[in-house]
Parts: structure tokens; C-alpha cells; sequence
């Protein structure tokens, strides 16, 4: 996972850290302690991917990154490399994806609706 594109996504929406923090009920030195130690839980890089308007898997690089968010470990989901989220099992965590699959089939529809009307337009 990156963490470093949520400092720069905030920064070309014009939102400081201090405002991420307050938008999602984290504390600026949470945030930062977070993205530093690349412990985020699943709950907050859900409220910062809503806040910042893209898809949680923006922060993901690659398949291994997808693979650390259900990755079963004593009972926890791992998120990133020393969090445990709130998911406490493989459904919760599979209902964390069904959402991001939800957003990612909105955000396909709107993109399938401006190609319609750029087509229509020539």
C-alpha cells in the first residue's frame, strides 16, 4: 500500500492533514503516526478514501497490497503490515470489498456516461 499518495491526494484537494484528521474523528498525530508507521485501519482508510472522493484501492499498488487486507491472522484481518482492523472476520472484511466494489461500479457508470456524451458530441 502506498501511504504516501493519501499526503499527496490531500494536498491537490486542497486539505490539509489537519483537516483529513478532523474530516474522519482521527486526531492529526494519529494520522500522521498512521501514514508514517503504515498502520491505518480499513475503517479509516475507508472514511479518508470517501473524504478524498476516490476508491480505497487507490492506495494500493498491486496484488499483494489487495491480498494484505484479507489476510486471516489469529482471528484479526491485517491491514497493511502490523494493523488489525475492527473486521474480526473474512465476511466483515469480504463486506469491506463489496463496498469498494460498489463505489468502483458507480464510478464505472459515470465514466461510461461521459463517454456516451463526448461520443454524442462529435
Amino acid at each position: 500500500m502506498n501511504y504516501n499518495k493519501i499526503k499527496s491526494l490531500a494536498s491537490e484537494n486542497k486539505i490539509s492533514l489537519k483537516e483529513l484528521a478532523d474530516k474522519i474523528n482521527l486526531s492529526e498525530q494519529g494520522l500522521h503516526s498512521g501514514i508514517k508507521k503504515q498502520t491505518l485501519s480499513v475503517t479509516n482508510l475507508e472514511k479518508i478514501a470517501e473524504v478524498l472522493e476516490v476508491p480505497v484501492s487507490y492506495f494500493f499498488e498491486d496484488k499483494e497490497d489487495v491480498k494484505k487486507i484479507i489476510n486471516n491472522t489469529n482471528g484479526n484481518i491485517q491491514v497493511g503490515q502490523n494493523n488489525k482492523s475492527n473486521a474480526k472476520t473474512e465476511s466483515e472484511a469480504l463486506a469491506v470489498c463489496r463496498k469498494e466494489i460498489e463505489g468502483l461500479k458507480r464510478e464505472n457508470e459515470l465514466l461510461r456516461k461521459m463517454v456516451e456524451m463526448l461520443e454524442k458530441g462529435k
